[in-house]
C-alpha cells in the first residue's frame, strides 16, 4: 500500500524509485536528508509528533544503532545519529522538536565521547547503554527488552543481514543479538542461554555465520 525510501538519490536512485512505484503501484516517499544525520532526522521528524524517551547511536558504525534499534521500536522511540566529538546540528535540531525527558546513549565513550554526552543532558536525562565491546553492548541494549520469546543473531562485523532483521525484531519485541562469523561471542551465548527464548533467528547464510556457530546457539536452548 505504501513504499518508503530511506535516503537522497546518491544512496537510492530516482530509477529505483520508479521502478518501485511501477511494481507496486503504490505511492512512493523519500525521506531523506543532507546526510545520514540529517536523513535520520527526517525519519524521525515523520513519524514522530514527540517522543519521552529519544535513542541516540553513532553515525561513523553500524552495530550499536543496530543493536538499538529493536528496544528503540518497542518503546515507540526515534533513532538518531551522532558524530563521536559532537551532535550534528540536524541531530541537535530534531531533539529540541521532540522535546524528550530521557536519552538513551547506546555505546562507550570510544563512539560518543562525553562532550556528545554533555550536549544530550541539555534535551533530557541521558543513560548510556554499552558494553566493552559491540557484542556486548547489543546484549546492554537487548536487556531492555522484556523477556523476549525470540532472539535474532547476525553477524556484528557486516551490517546488512542485522539491518533487514531489525525491524522485524523491534515489531515483534525481540532483540537483535550479534556473534563473530565463525565462533559463537561468548556475550551473546549467555544472552542466549539466559534469555531462553522458544525461537532463535539465525539471520545470514553459512559465509555471514557459519553452521558450527549456529548449531552451537541453537544447543543452548536445550539447556
Amino acid at each position: 500500500g505504501r513504499v518508503v525510501v530511506l535516503g537522497g538519490a546518491s544512496a537510492a536512485s530516482e530509477a529505483v524509485a520508479e521502478e518501485l512505484a511501477a511494481l507496486t503501484g503504490a505511492p512512493v516517499t523519500r525521506l531523506f536528508g543532507d546526510d545520514r544525520y540529517a536523513t535520520a532526522a527526517a525519519v524521525s521528524r515523520a513519524t514522530f509528533p514527540s517522543a519521552d524517551t529519544v535513542y541516540v547511536a553513532t553515525g561513523e558504525n553500524f552495530p550499536d544503532g543496530l543493536a538499538g534499534a529493536p528496544p528503540a521500536a518497542h518503546e515507540g522511540a526515534p533513532l538518531l545519529l551522532a558524530r563521536a566529538d559532537r551532535l550534528p546540528e540536524a541531530t541537535a535540531t530534531e531533539l529540541a522538536r521532540l522535546d524528550p525527558e530521557r536519552v538513551v546513549l547506546l555505546g562507550g565513550e570510544a563512539v560518543l565521547g562525553p562532550t556528545v554526552a554533555e550536549a544530550l543532558a541539555a534535551f533530557g536525562d541521558v543513560e548510556r547503554v554499552a558494553g566493552s565491546d559491540r557484542v556486548a553492548t547489543a546484549v546492554a541494549a537487548a536487556d531492555r527488552l522484556p523477556a523476549p520469546e525470540e532472539v535474532f543473531v547476525a553477524t556484528g562485523w557486516a551490517y546488512a543481514d542485522a539491518l533487514s532483521a531489525a525491524a522485524v525484531a523491534g515489531a515483534r519485541g525481540a532483540p537483535v543479538l550479534l556473534t563473530s562469523p565463525t565462533t559463537a561471542s561468548p556475550a551473546t551465548s549467555e544472552a542466549v542461554e539466559r534469555f531462553g527464548p522458544r525461537r532463535l533467528h539465525v539471520i545470514g547464510g553459512s559465509r555471514a555465520v557459519t553452521e558450527e556457530v549456529e548449531a552451537e546457539l541453537r544447543a543452548l536452548l536445550d539447556r
